[in-house]
């Protein structure tokens, strides 16, 4: 057990953290394959980085973090674009302990996110939260995004 919001330093880059929900439901899995979708957009903001010869990963880490039962989810299961030249051992994290009842999984409750639905935030680099919004708003976000950075 980890406490996620300890699981990443401020090293100067952004974090994109997809609070993907309860991605065993087939529905909320592909919430989460349409916002990588629209990451993957040429003119979004890590498309636009990496034409720049800047590697988006220097800049952008994307976590996410699910509620569903780590038995029934593989990292397979979610889109590779989500860690495109990363490790998504170290990206992926499970806010659900069914299985291993010593451990209480809170991230959801502590941020009063969804568990069913999940989100998507926006952190600064000094980890101040820049966005917040439902999965869908994957344009919204990188229109504040490439209004500020790029």
């Amino acid at each position: 057990p980890v406490d996620f919001g300890k699981s990443f330093p401020s090293d100067g880059r952004y974090r994109i953290v997809v609070f993907a929900g309860n991605i065993s439901r087939p529905e909320q899995l592909r919430r989460v394959e349409h916002l990588s979708q629209v990451l993957e957009i040429p003119d979004a903001f890590l498309q636009r980085l990496d034409r720049r010869a800047i590697m988006p990963q220097d800049v952008f880490e994307i976590l996410v973090l699910h509620s569903a039962c780590r038995d029934d989810v593989e990292i397979t299961d979610l889109p590779p674009f989500l860690f495109k030249d990363c490790d998504p051992f170290s990206q992926v994290f499970v806010d659900n302990n069914q299985s291993r009842t010593w451990v209480l999984g809170e991230a959801y409750s502590k941020y009063g996110i969804s568990r069913d639905r999940g989100c998507l935030v926006l952190v600064r680099p000094d980890r101040h939260v820049m966005y917040i919004g439902e999965l869908e708003d994957g344009a919204e976000m990188i229109q504040l995004v490439s209004s500020i950075l790029v």
